[in-house]
Order: structure tokens, then C-alpha cells, then sequence
């Protein structure tokens, strides 16, 4: 297992770790690095939600278990995603066991790299919808899909 350059740093301070679960429909995280330059800058906030699936090409918060998040120093990093689980898999399920784990593979663009990580040490994959930078929250447009998804309406 190979730790991830310029991951973003959620501490796992006193055993506790940050739980996809406890989110809202529709959140913020601060890119703290340059890993996602040119298209990300150190700072911006990625707006993501829980309730929007994903495909190859779309900028993803990976949220990884207690276990992984000690090997790394965080329990969530934000990536590009390459290749998605497979299709079925289930994060919210039971936990996948045994020797042999479907992958997923992410990648950073400052410096091109990819990685690849166990699906058994991931909680949840979330779709980033947008960048913005702090203060400029308004500027992010969702589509009338994604709006459907998250609010179950159409966009007023």
C-alpha cells in the first residue's frame, strides 16, 4: 500500500475518524494542496454529495475506514476517479472480506500519478459537482439532473 502524495488532511485525532454518514445531501471540502493544479487550486472548495453517482473522469472525496485512515494520515482524499468500482458493489453493505479485493483508481494531475485502493477500505465514493472558491459559494451550478437527485424536484 502506497501512501498518497499531498493527500487532503482531515486529522483521525483521538480515534475519531470523519464518517460519510454524517453529512448533509450537499457539502464542502477545502482543497489543501496543489495535486489537482491546474484544474484545482490550493484553497478552492469542492461541493459534493453523497446521493450522485459517478463515472470515470469526475473528481471524487474517497472516504477510506479507521484502519486505512492510519496507514494514511486522513480517512477522506479528493481524486479524479479512473476506473470506478464495479458495478453492484455496494459500500453502504457489508463489508467486503476475504484475501482478493476489487480496486478502484484515482488519480492526482500535480504530479500526473495514479493509485489504486482496495475497495474493502472504502466507506463511501461522493461526486464533486464544482469548485468555488470561499466566500463564492452561489457560483456553483448544478444541473437540472444532479439537481433531481439530491432535492427529488425539478430546479426551480
Amino acid at each position: 500500500m502506497a501512501k498518497s502524495e499531498n493527500s487532503t488532511k482531515i486529522p483521525a485525532d483521538n480515534g475519531a475518524i470523519f464518517h460519510p454518514e454524517t453529512l448533509p445531501k450537499v457539502y464542502a471540502l477545502e482543497l489543501n494542496g496543489d495535486w489537482l493544479d491546474p484544474v484545482v487550486k490550493h484553497g478552492q472548495l469542492g461541493v459534493y454529495s453523497p446521493l450522485l453517482s459517478y463515472e470515470p473522469g469526475d473528481f471524487v472525496a474517497i472516504f477510506f475506514n479507521r484502519r486505512y485512515a492510519e496507514f494514511e494520515g486522513t480517512n477522506v482524499l479528493m481524486k479524479r476517479l479512473v476506473i470506478p468500482p464495479p458495478p453492484g458493489l455496494d459500500f453502504s453493505g457489508p463489508p467486503i472480506t476475504g484475501d482478493v479485493s476489487p480496486v478502484i483508481v484515482a488519480e492526482q494531475l500535480n504530479p500526473r500519478k495514479q493509485y489504486f485502493y482496495k475497495c474493502k477500505d472504502i466507506l463511501a465514493i461522493h461526486r464533486c459537482v464544482g469548485w468555488c472558491d470561499r466566500g463564492n459559494m452561489k457560483s456553483i451550478r448544478l444541473t437540472d439532473a444532479d439537481y433531481q437527485a439530491i432535492y427529488g424536484q425539478q430546479a426551480a
